[in-house]
């Protein structure tokens, strides 16, 4: 099917970038329906042709799952079922792990996700964003949300028995990462803990990246490359690190994954070494244009935003305006001195 294509070039390149896994979000079943999760849906059918697809390119296969989602007909049905906020953040179809038959159908859903999906290594499931309740029958909620998750650790070691189980606290109040910590003292179940709580568990680092859907806002455009702030991250953890997983929706964060990958070899290259090394790998320039290049993929720690295209001879957008960014401009020229980056969609992510 024509779908493959693009996924199967991601699953590649990330793994030539250096990566050891590859980690995605298979059913975020509040989002979904019910016919969905047939078995010649176009859905269910692309996320098991993408494990399947990690798995062949010699990477292991994550998968990130809510705790207490279901589809929205089912929420909608019995609203007796439903999750209470509270502290926590919710998003569409939540039930309440605490009441039976919402619980019996929790699982069934994941036994059916695990089941189906032909690969499994790691399991991610948050504490919360998404998922949680906070109503009085599963306060404290830490308890509940390790009680819930080792039976779907126990599920998904059924069809997968070398999958790990990574839980995270982050967006949990710092009381609950605090309840969290001592009680993963006694959960021999769990393997790794993604950022927080430190201590108990082999952290996983989470590499938060501010892919342009969140530069300013929802829906903004421009990347925004961090590279000194990567390299920090790994000089400030590396002693405690067992991996690093990059977080990201969406496809405008090439540079900083590029950029993940290669500190975590090498915490010591500099940043000017991996921008050019991105350059000259993945824009395929050469002599001087790497270095210009380079210093436009090292940023400043600010989006380029494309409102602030340089493209003379345009008054609006060209170099009489105040806020013209002159790296659009550094990209442009580079452009006019190699044709072959017009079919390079890399280079069209940048700006």
């Amino acid at each position: 099917m024509q779908f493959a294509s693009a996924p199967v070039r991601e699953i590649s390149d990330t793994r030539r970038m250096g990566a050891k896994a590859m980690w995605y979000l298979p059913f975020q079943f509040g989002q979904r329906s019910c016919p969905d999760f047939e078995d010649m849906a176009p859905h269910w059918v692309l996320q098991r042709g993408i494990s399947r697809s990690i798995a062949e390119a010699g990477l292991e296969v994550g998968i990130y799952v809510g705790l207490n989602d279901v589809f929205p007909k089912t929420w909608n049905e019995h609203p007796e079922w439903r999750a209470t906020n509270g502290d926590y953040f919710l998003e569409e179809a939540e039930v309440c792990p605490s009441v039976p038959e919402a619980h019996k159908e929790i699982n069934q859903l994941r036994e059916r996700l695990f089941a189906g999906l032909p690969r499994i290594d790691y399991v991610l499931t948050p504490i919360t964003d998404y998922g949680g309740c906070g109503c009085d029958m599963c306060a404290p909620f830490p308890k509940t949300y390790l009680r819930v998750l080792e039976e779907q650790a126990a599920l998904v070691r059924h069809y997968h028995p070398d999958a790990k189980i990574v839980i995270t606290g982050i967006s949990a109040s710092l009381a609950d990462n605090d309840m969290l910590r001592e009680l993963l003292t006694k959960a021999p179940w769990v393997d790794y803990v993604w950022d927080l709580p430190r201590g108990p568990k082999p952290l996983i680092r989470a590499g938060m990246l501010p892919e342009t859907t969140m530069t300013n806002g929802w829906g903004r455009f421009g990347p925004c490359p961090v590279l000194p702030d990567i390299k920090r991250g790994y000089q400030s953890d590396l002693v405690h690190l067992s991996g690093v997983a990059q977080y990201s929706e969406g496809i405008h964060d090439d540079v900083n994954r590029f950029a993940l990958l290669q500190f975590a070899r090498d915490p010591q290259r500099s940043v000017a070494d991996v921008a050019q090394a991105y350059a000259e790998d993945w824009l395929k320039l050469s002599g001087r244009d790497v270095s210009l290049a380079g210093q436009v993929i090292a940023g400043l720690g600010t989006e380029i935003v494309t409102d602030r295209l340089w493209v003379p001879p345009q008054p609006e957008h060209g170099a009489d305006r105040a806020d013209a960014d002159e790296r659009v401009k550094i990209l442009l020229d580079v452009r006019n001195r190699s044709h072959e980056l017009e079919n390079n969609f890399r280079y069209w992510l940048l700006h």
